[in-house]
């Protein structure tokens, strides 16, 4: 048992290394955009954001848990999702595309379906994916947690 954790732990700190590779090579740019000059009103406009793409977020697989800011210098926006379902790769670009006005919304999604997608490379036995926590900020951050199942 212990030789196939180490083996599994040892897969999925590789597969980390790409999904930060794969994730922030695209969208790190215009994270860090969205946030550099931010203030309380750039926090306040993000926040609702995401909180009148709730319906899509659900839509997409994912139920959002919890949603935080620290108000640093700079300030960093935290979410915790929870994924509800799988969805075809069609009803993850149809989503996209609903969100592609939405800059913050179309990053959070694109980082939830990836660290969806490499979850299921990874899969390590007896353990399920059980949060997505995001940081948006000029340091941005993704974490997979996983839970026995």
């Amino acid at each position: 048992l212990k030789e196939k954790l180490q083996g599994g732990v040892s897969a999925v700190t590789e597969k980390i290394d790409d999904l930060k590779e794969n994730v922030w090579n695209e969208d790190r740019d215009e994270i860090i955009s969205e946030f550099k000059d931010s203030g309380t009103n750039k926090i306040k406009e993000i926040f609702t954001q995401i909180a009148d793409s709730n319906a899509l977020i659900q839509r997409s697989g994912f139920m959002l848990v919890d949603l935080e800011v620290a108000l640093g210098l700079p300030p960093e926006i935290g979410a915790i999702f929870h994924q509800t379902k799988k969805i075809s790769a069609e009803e993850k670009e149809k989503i996209m595309n609903e969100a592609s006005e939405k800059k913050i919304v179309k990053v959070i999604l694109n980082c939830l379906f990836k660290a969806s997608d490499y979850y299921d490379k990874i899969s390590i036995a007896g353990y399920k994916l059980d949060k997505i926590e995001l940081t948006l900020g000029l340091t941005p951050g993704i974490k997979i947690i996983f839970s026995k199942s």
